[in-house]
């Protein structure tokens, strides 16, 4: 792995990749602190939105952000949308980005489109306590 994206308990964001020869002894991992959450990271998805890459970080609050990963001005990082608390700790988003899908405990959906901000709470039957869900390849 040659750059990645990394989370912390404080709320840090980190870009992370290496550089030097391939040989481990050579390596060397440089950091690029992004903008930072309030509380513990939960989620961080790597998506494309335009053909550019982002990464979408969410803490516990519900406070997600999608960061640029061809800005290294993180001031333009932006507060996509404020999952209403409870929180449910992890989310997924649609492979263009705009749809942050957010599971309920009661086996419902939250899901947040980012393109108008619109918020919409499917019922539904879902199982568990709502602690993970994963897009398919046709979502």
């Amino acid at each position: 792995m040659d750059d990645f994206v990394l989370g912390t308990n404080d709320g840090g964001v980190y870009r992370c990749w290496s550089t030097g020869r391939q040989a481990a002894a050579t390596k060397q991992i440089q950091l690029l602190a992004l903008r930072r959450h309030r509380f513990m990271v939960s989620t961080l998805l790597r998506t494309e939105m335009g053909g550019n890459q982002f990464v979408l970080s969410c803490d516990l609050s519900g406070q997600a952000f999608y960061h640029d990963m061809r800005i290294v001005d993180e001031d333009m990082a932006q507060l996509i949308v404020q999952i209403p608390l409870p929180f449910k700790n992890v989310i997924a988003c649609s492979r263009d980005g705009n749809i942050i899908y957010c599971p309920a405990n009661d086996g419902a959906l939250e899901v947040h489109r980012v393109s108008d901000g619109a918020h919409a709470h499917v019922k539904g039957g879902l199982r568990g306590k709502g602690s993970l869900i994963r897009s398919s390849d046709n979502g």
